[in-house]
């Protein structure tokens, strides 16, 4: 460690101790890599950088990284450090400012001074929360926000530790104690599986732009939120997430891309098109330039933004308008369902689940591909170990999963029976438990809960209004302190498994009556925030082999509420809007077996393209017009991308409805327009996964108006505008335009007519 007569010198590159040897630094990457989990932004920048470079493999990229660091370019104007002064990676110590320490949330970070002298200047704007560190002083001060007086903390050495949260799939050196040194430890480690984080928030060393004055002046042109070639640097369009919506070639092809025109009349046209002039003219101009800034200072600039505004900030009931499920693989072909297997066939379906868990933990998980190009897999973090948490206006995530390398993870399982909550760890001895041995575990419950009566149901509270369920639950804390024990051990447990006494009925080619318990079963044994629930319904009744030997360990430990007359008045009025709300959904789920998508690929089809266009024509034909849905695209190529928009409804798909339906059109003119609306499709899908979509870039602009209180523009106002949001697939008993069996024969004649018109085309 360094004295206090050392220089401190910032510099974009650790200078090199020696140059590596490039074979043996390669077979060293390469056993590492065997234990790197594919979470993060550093697979986004090794993959933009593999194919900036045309490197058809790994090792080719690894070993230019390597040739990077070793022979960094040189610093005009840099004075020769001595063998005494400490030499600080300036993106490496912004690393450590990234994320606020009291809310994890990203921060806006400043920096001053130059390479002998530098302040950091982190501000958090989701808590206010302010902390300013200087290199030439001897303390550093902490601002708690809310008008809190500065806290001085004296800093004793230049030795920081660097919070797990904040490595973005990086990982620290292994031959480090937990604290890591300014000088070396905050260096980038290159492995194959798990690539470097060149760049951090500043330089970045796999975004070179190559357009000239020619491709700027066109990016200009064509967009306006294209960042300019000084952002671009540091942080590239595509890593921000900012869409590159063309506002060229007129009015219409503006209106075209809010996918709403196939549900205009020509007045409406008219009204909807000027006000969009009016936007792009005016406070559209300035809202844009509003994003643009907010995608210098956020790595995403939507993330937060879009699990607010989608899912944490509804206040309706999570358990029918946000959750999904379905069927769980039957096995049909090789073990069909019956009496009496529900215990053995779950412990086996979780026992696999518990090794999907393990490869997270243990950092061997591959990472996902589309194509060549490597996805990013943060979201993957959170599918064990978390749940949500109700609040007043906006829930919040709890998130309590870690890897081996940052720390313990909760290992316990929580299982509902009856209203009633048990646990239990699903490791012993640093082992998963064996099937034999979730079979123990879960006979045990179910022995529990027969022919006892029913728990109180609390698990119901989760099926509430959100505002609602936040009132019960603080109520449920306030009785007995032991209340939020338990709801933290249900919040911690890496799933939740519902043993179901319900038998519904399903074959190979009907799945409608799993599909029906699994999404509107009984509410007080799915806990709707957690964010994985194992359903395992009484079709398979419950038996027990207890010949299988399993090693002793603690039995489930059965997780008791403290209730008074209140809580079960609250747990009543959720059972009751429940199944008041759930009696009115009509859910089909067949299997379609006529033909699959080997069959459309051989006509140069792409089957999710065939499918939508089907659900088109379906839906044309049931209703005589077309229907406002949208299909999801997948941006994880991205760093944390998620998703954007595609609307399905184009007027290119309209305009093959109508001729499909028309008893003189010829099959040459159905076949023309069906492949129009395939490519227009597929160009629209193409669009939305490279980041080029409308939808969130608009919802970005409306937003930002919403947080800095702006009069909102008359487009996000406008009814033809509003209209593209109605989702238009939900099917009602009480509704007599909504038939979800009639869709379905619809859909089927659809399919098969298509794939006859594509095998007339061919021949």
């Amino acid at each position: 460690m360094a004295n206090n007569n050392n220089n401190i010198i910032f510099t974009p590159f650790l200078p090199p101790k020696k140059k590596p040897d490039r074979d043996s630094e390669w077979r060293k990457l390469k056993d590492k890599s065997r234990n790197r989990i594919n979470i993060g932004e550093a697979f986004t920048r090794w993959r933009d950088l593999k194919e900036e470079k045309s490197m058809p493999t790994d090792a080719e990229v690894a070993l230019f990284l390597l040739d990077r660091l070793a022979a960094p370019p040189p610093q005009a104007a840099a004075p020769t450090p001595s063998p005494e002064d400490i030499i600080v990676n300036i993106d490496c110590l912004l690393q450590l400012f990234q994320r606020c320490e009291q809310c994890r949330r990203e921060s806006v970070i400043q920096t001053q001074g130059d390479r002998t002298c530098l302040s950091v200047t982190q501000h958090c704007q989701s808590c206010n929360h302010l902390r300013t560190w200087a290199s030439n002083v001897s303390s550093v001060q902490t601002h708690r926000g809310n008008g809190e007086e500065p806290q001085n903390t004296q800093v004793a050495e230049m030795q920081v530790a660097l919070p797990s949260e904040d490595t973005d799939g990086a990982l620290p050196s292994e031959d480090t104690d937990g604290a890591l040194e300014l000088t070396g430890s905050l260096q980038m480690e290159v492995t194959v599986d798990q690539p470097p984080r060149p760049g951090g928030s500043g330089t970045s060393l796999v975004r070179e732009k190559k357009e000239g004055n020619k491709g700027a002046e066109e990016n200009k042109k064509v967009t306006e939120v294209v960042l300019d070639s000084e952002t671009d640097s540091a942080q590239s369009q595509e890593e921000n997430g900012l869409s590159s919506q063309e506002n060229e070639g007129g009015e219409e092809r503006k209106g075209k891309s809010l996918g709403v025109w196939p549900f205009a009349t020509e007045e409406e046209y008219q009204v909807t098109a000027a006000i969009l002039k009016r936007f792009g003219e005016g406070i559209g101009k300035d809202l844009h330039q509003k994003l643009l800034q907010r995608g210098r200072t956020h790595r995403n600039w939507l993330e937060e933004w879009w699990l607010d505004a989608a899912y944490l900030e509804l206040r309706y009931p999570s358990q029918l308008n946000v959750n999904f499920g379905g069927p769980a693989p039957y096995l049909e072909h090789c073990w069909p369902p019956t009496e009496g297997v529900q215990l053995q066939r779950n412990s086996i379906s979780m026992w696999h689940t518990l090794q999907y868990w393990d490869l997270l933990r243990t950092e061997r998980l591959d990472p996902h591909k589309n194509g060549n190009v490597v996805l990013d897999m943060d979201q993957f973090r959170m599918l064990f170990c978390t749940c949500k948490v109700p609040g007043v206006t906006k829930d919040t995530i709890i998130n309590y999963f870690k890897t081996e390398s940052e720390g313990p993870c909760p290992s316990h399982v929580v299982v509902m029976c009856k209203g009633r909550f048990f646990s239990f760890d699903a490791v012993c001895d640093g082992h998963i438990l064996t099937p034999p041995e979730l079979l123990r575990q879960l006979t045990y419950v179910k022995q529990c809960c027969e022919g006892e009566p029913a728990g109180d149901g609390v698990a119901a509270l989760t099926s509430e209004e959100r505002t609602r369920w936040v009132k019960a639950r603080e109520y449920l804390i306030g009785i007995d302190p032991a209340n939020k024990t338990l709801l933290e051990t249900i919040q911690s447990s890496l799933f939740v498994v519902s043993l179901d006494d319900a038998k519904p009925y399903a074959t190979a080619e009907n799945y409608t009556p799993v599909s029906l318990e699994v999404l509107i079963g009984d509410p007080t044994i799915h806990w709707g925030d957690k964010s994985y629930n194992s359903i395992a319904d009484g079709t398979f009744g419950s038996n027990c082999d207890g010949s299988e030997t399993v090693r002793p360990m603690p039995l489930p430990e059965e997780l008791v509420f403290t209730v008074d007359d209140r809580v079960r008045s609250d747990i009543a009025h959720a059972k009751q809007q429940y199944f008041e709300t759930t009696q009115d959904l009509q859910v089909v789920c067949y299997a379609f077996t006529s033909f699959g998508k080997a069959a459309i690929k051989q006509r140069k089809l792409h089957p999710d393209t065939f499918i939508q266009l089907a659900l088109q024509l379906a839906y044309y034909r049931q209703h005589g017009r077309s229907g406002s849905c949208y299909e999801t695209a997948m941006t994880r190529r991205f760093y944390h991308g998620r998703t954007e928009t595609m609307r399905p409804c184009t007027l290119e798909a309209q305009n093959w409805c109508r001729i499909m339906l028309n008893p003189v059109a010829s099959a040459e003119a159905k076949r023309k327009a069906l492949l129009l609306a395939f490519n227009k499709h597929n160009k629209l899908m193409a669009e939305a996964q490279n980041g080029k979509g409308f939808d969130r870039h608009l919802l970005g602009l409306y937003l930002i108006a919403k947080e800095e209180g702006l009069p909102m523009p008359d487009l996000f106002t406008d009814p033809l505008y509003s209209k593209r949001i109605v989702a238009s697939c939900s099917a009602w008993k009480s509704s007599p335009e909504t038939d979800a069996e009639t869709l379905f024969q619809n859909l089927v004649t659809s399919l098969h007519e298509m794939l006859h018109l594509a095998t007339t085309a061919q021949l």
